[in-house]
């Protein structure tokens, strides 16, 4: 018979799952508040001892010991145990979990899952590769075979061809993990250095965004970052933007190291050089009008920076705002970026993209409307206008004054129209697919067996995908989210 443990809403494991010297497993199972995911000790407790089995196979090495490519199960209540994914099925809303020690798959309830790390994998093919950013910010890699009117074809290795909605697109990136590439995320917590207040995080990931829990400073080092580089990044704010960003920078815990330093603080942005010996000096500031409209909540800085002619240009949404030129010996002497929110919660980072610049300075052009779409070029030319289509190595695109064909090579990204965005549907049984190599995919998830799992989305319908391809699979997604469970689709 197998051994099969169901937690239902009352009941959890509390921590250890131990192997004693007997090779029992025990689990401590426990009452659970559902205003208050914490245990509630000594309140009808008990232990369930799992004895080994007569044919009981001991692992290879010391005793206990565990293949460093098994997967680990993350619990709700941030319980772990290592072990292999056998099952999920939804419809029953049970997981099969193997542990080497147990004869049986031990079965959980879908409910009691955060997050599983898979083991071992494929990152697929490398070499030139599409970037597609939806609205819902799943983001999924491949070759654009075409974009019409209503659909985008994207060719991938772990699904084939797909077929997206347009109207959920947000972005194309043509090469986005070309070459030049040398950060592209965030992808996950664990890479960034970030601080706990109270034993509280201070920041949190979600959908591809880092979420500011207080203002507390998260940063990381950059390998490989480039004498002139492009870094770009989405901030999204409530009222008014209010954060610093340093770039160059060998503290990654505060913004005082040797570094650059932006400073946005309502309408104004401020350039300032922070050094170990001489302190920080201001070298100019900016003013962006726009923002003093509370209803803007979010946009898309470019900082590019030249270290050997000590010169920092800004960008807002594509848009030239300032460049400014460092008089003193270059002040970055580190390969750190930081962000640190002003305001209490009150900021969120996505889209960060690093690469080498070829050192042109793009010319002031006319702000995009919210109805039209923009074309930015490597050289950093920029139009406005419409995405008419793309056919193979072409795209065509509609300004007010011409219809261009363009090669798809030469452009470094497009932005569709946000006045005609849609986003996906939120699911209950939603589970956020991280890949090994670079993205996300969101599926109402229908089974996972086999080393394949089967789901559907409002993006682009069913797909069948190898379980391979995924370093992280996050269940309950929307659990802390009560907005959004009020909406939830069964």
């Amino acid at each position: 018979m197998p051994i099969s443990h169901r937690f239902f809403a009352g009941l959890f494991l509390t921590g250890l799952m131990a192997m004693t010297a007997q090779a029992q497993l025990q689990l401590n199972v426990g009452l659970q508040d559902e205003e208050n995911p914490a245990a509630v000790p000594g309140q009808d407790a008990r232990t369930i001892s799992v004895p080994a089995p007569a044919d009981e196979a001991v692992p290879s090495g010391s005793e206990g010991e565990l293949d460093a490519a098994s997967d680990v199960l993350t619990l709700a209540n941030r319980d772990s145990l290592h072990g292999s994914l056998r099952e999920v099925n939804p419809s029953s809303g049970i997981f099969q979990w193997k542990h080497p020690r147990v004869a049986e798959p031990i079965h959980f309830a879908l409910d009691a899952a955060r997050q599983i790390q898979l083991g071992m994998g494929s990152e697929g093919p490398g070499g030139r590769t599409a970037e597609i950013h939806l609205t819902n910010g799943d983001i999924l890699q491949g070759t654009v075979q075409s974009l019409d009117d209503t659909h985008l074809t994207l060719d991938t290795w772990y699904a084939g061809p797909m077929r997206i909605q347009r109207v959920m697109i947000s972005r194309i990136l043509p090469g986005a993990l070309s070459d030049d590439t040398v950060y592209a995320g965030p992808e996950r917590l664990e890479d960034w250095t970030t601080t706990e207040l109270r034993n509280q995080p201070t920041w949190h990931l979600a959908d591809g965004t880092l979420h500011a829990l207080q203002s507390h400073p998260i940063g990381r080092r950059i390998k490989g970052l480039p004498d002139k580089v492009r870094i770009e990044f989405e901030v999204g704010w409530r009222g008014y933007p209010q954060f610093y960003f340093a770039c160059f920078t060998d503290n990654i815990q505060h913004y005082s190291g040797n570094c650059y330093l932006l400073q946005a603080s309502g309408q104004s942005f401020y350039m300032q050089r922070y050094s170990g010996t001489a302190g920080s000096q201001s070298l100019g500031s900016a003013n962006v009008e726009r923002f003093q409209d509370p209803s803007v909540e979010s946009a898309v800085f470019t900082l590019l920076v030249n270290r050997e002619e000590r010169k920092l240009v800004l960008l807002i949404d594509g848009e030239l705002v300032r460049q400014w030129t460092d008089p003193n010996p270059f002040a970055g002497l580190g390969d750190g970026i930081l962000f640190h929110p002003q305001n209490h919660g009150n900021l969120s980072v996505s889209h960060i993209r690093i690469s080498q610049w070829d050192g042109r300075i793009p010319e002031t052009a006319s702000e995009a409307l919210p109805s039209e779409d923009r074309l930015f070029f490597l050289n950093s030319d920029k139009v406005t206008g419409v995405l008419r289509k793309i056919s193979g190595d072409q795209a065509t695109f509609d300004t007010a004054y011409a219809t261009l064909t363009v090669p798809v090579e030469r452009i470094r990204e497009a932005r569709l129209a946000p006045d005609k965005a849609h986003r996906a549907r939120r699911n209950r049984n939603d589970v956020r697919c991280t890949f090994r190599s670079r993205g996300a995919i969101t599926l109402d998830l229908q089974y996972l067996g086999a080393g394949t799992l089967r789901g559907t989305s409002e993006n682009f319908g069913d797909a069948t995908l190898p379980l391979s391809a995924f370093s992280a699979l996050e269940f309950n997604i929307y659990r802390n989210r009560q907005d959004d469970n009020a909406g939830l689709r069964n």
